[in-house]
């Protein structure tokens, strides 16, 4: 019959090393401890567990640190801003998806001026990230360049939102409250 130990920090309970063996094993100091054959399974497939001082196994889950929540936002809010923009050109008889990344922004705010300067012309195709095109009047570039900066200017206003929520709370949810890109 084998009988099963871990390895673990006393301060932390995080298991560094398992053992299996049919002796047993030192436990004096704490540092090793006996553990179930199921737990020994359970922290195979966990790394970085802990075990409680209850000897329950539970799942590493890191401190969170205003740092690590702000990266995290700032990846979730690059994301969202380039999650893209449905919108209904007039010639078209549904909404489409167009991008809204930081390049296609620019494109929309260099088009909006051209045709603020009268330099587009009505019909021109637009090409979208499938391959396909849709004509766009002067009228739907510049309604496409006001949703879509309207669109990422909500998504900032949420970014700063949650920033400043995890100044008083670490675990502030992320993924709450951001604008809808329909």
């Amino acid at each position: 019959m084998s009988l099963f130990f871990a390895q673990i920090d006393p301060e932390t309970r995080i298991v560094s090393l398992l053992y299996a063996s049919d002796t047993p094993f030192p436990t004096s100091g704490g540092q090793f401890v006996e553990i179930s054959e199921s737990d020994y399974r359970t922290i195979q497939s966990w790394p970085g567990a802990q075990i409680a001082k209850d000897g329950t196994v539970q799942r590493y889950v890191p401190l969170k640190t205003l740092e690590g929540q702000k990266a995290e936002l700032a990846l979730i809010l690059s994301q969202k801003k380039a999650a893209g923009v449905y919108f209904q050109p007039h010639e078209v008889s549904a909404s489409l998806l167009f991008p809204s990344d930081d390049a296609n922004y620019s494109n929309y705010v260099r088009e909006a001026q051209v045709v603020s300067l009268g330099g587009w012309s009505d019909g021109t195709h637009w090409s979208l990230p499938d391959g396909s095109t849709v004509p766009l009047s002067g009228a739907d570039v510049v309604a496409l360049f006001k949703k879509v900066s309207a669109y990422r200017a909500a998504c900032q206003n949420q970014a700063a939102s949650l920033g400043e929520a995890l100044k008083s709370n670490l675990k502030t949810d992320l993924t709450a409250g951001w604008p809808d890109n329909k």
